[in-house]
């Protein structure tokens, strides 16, 4: 049988979900926090332990590929912008990765590294 349109809209808010809201942090204290906004988009704040943190980084998820793919700028409120960030996350097993496509701390952790995110329990 063939999904109407409320059935579809069912089972592509589920694609767009694919990849859970939360706060998620690796093994040195690296932090990355994915709330969904509409459609396949996602708002996303990234830390990188001791290099770089980004706020507000616009992401949007591609249900054919499984990628969540984001882009955003740096910013400390005593200095203008200061780099900028590109990358995808994926689903592995029990755990998101991480993979910079491209940004400008490049000398601290190469472009095309991958880091693994757990998903921290949410706080009562």
């Amino acid at each position: 049988r063939s999904l109407v349109g409320s059935e579809m809209c069912i089972r592509d808010s589920y694609n767009a979900n694919a990849i859970e809201d939360g706060t998620y942090c690796d093994d040195m204290g690296s932090e990355l926090i994915i709330s969904h906004n509409d459609g396949n988009t996602y708002s996303i704040d990234f830390g990188v332990y001791k290099v770089a943190y980004f706020e507000d980084a616009i992401g949007e998820y591609d249900p054919e590929t499984g990628i969540l793919h984001f882009s955003g700028k740096e910013f400390a409120a005593d200095m203008a912008d200061l780099g900028t960030v590109s990358a995808d996350i994926t689903i592995e097993d029990d755990h998101l990765v991480v993979t910079i496509t491209d940004w400008a701390f490049d000398n601290y952790l190469p472009n095309g590294s991958m880091l693994d995110f757990y998903k921290q329990p949410e706080e009562e």
